[in-house]
């Protein structure tokens, strides 16, 4: 005996079949995002990083030299001793600007006028002070310089000390970093050959710099005496220093 369905029960049963596959599709298509995310996911995060300090020092030889000139002179009134030091103080400059140093770079600094007393706290006299503070661009010819205006300060001239910059360093700068970087890199890489890992790229990179000036040379109030010739003043060589923190994406 057969039974014979009728027409819309067996469309509605076709319809109820692919309505399933469809969502059986749908997720499996789920899932299989699902895995391939976790996939991604893993691999990120065996991208693991390395830091790394890498330094360099480059010398320059200075560019600037700085130093600090005057005169002192008693007199027996304070104009007396002020006019007399202005006198003197005027010479050091004309030498000054004749040796090359620009007017722009001659500051007066620490001028002053004071009582001389006996050890009786009597006032004997006036002592008047002044000093220029000075910037040579071209330190080369610094020693010529000081001891032309030392020499035309006279009795009582006063080269409180010279120091050495390196103004222009630009280019010291740019290679100290270059190599810092590189020698960041040549750590990382050695080791990537111990850890079985290679090195990848910058995801972190922060630099601190420097510069070592030269120890300033002093000379004491006796220095007119002491200049006979020209001075014979070396600038050395000074030091930028640049130190890189690296961090660095690492490939197992």
């Amino acid at each position: 005996m057969s039974i014979d369905q009728p027409v819309s029960t067996r469309s509605s049963l076709m319809q109820s079949f692919r309505g399933g596959n469809a969502r059986i599709w749908q997720l499996l298509l789920v899932l299989i995002l699902l895995i391939g995310g976790l996939a991604m996911i893993s691999h990120h995060s065996s991208h693991g990083t390395v830091a790394v300090t890498g330094s360099a020092t480059v010398t320059a030889v200075p560019d600037t030299a700085s130093f600090q000139v005057g005169v002192n002179t008693n007199g027996p009134t304070p104009g007396a001793a002020l006019s007399a030091n202005n006198a003197r103080i005027a010479l050091v400059q004309n030498a000054l600007i004749s040796g090359g140093v620009a007017k722009k770079d001659i500051q007066t600094s620490n001028l002053s006028v004071s009582p001389t007393t006996n050890n009786a706290g009597v006032i004997t006299g006036y002592y008047a002070s002044d000093t220029l503070n000075v910037t040579m661009p071209n330190s080369s010819k610094v020693g010529v310089v000081i001891d032309s205006a030392v020499k035309a300060g006279g009795t009582g001239a006063q080269l409180s000390g010279i120091s050495f910059t390196l103004s222009h360093n630009g280019a010291a700068l740019k290679m100290a970093r270059a190599q810092a970087l590189q020698n960041a890199l040549s750590i990382a890489q050695s080791l990537g050959t111990t850890g079985k890992f290679h090195v990848g790229k910058i995801k972190r990179l922060t630099d601190n710099e420097s510069q070592n000036t030269p120890p300033p040379i002093m000379y004491g109030s006796a220095a007119s005496d002491a200049l006979k010739t020209s001075v014979p003043i070396q600038s050395g060589t000074e030091s930028v220093n640049v130190q890189v923190n690296v961090v660095y994406y690492i490939n197992g």
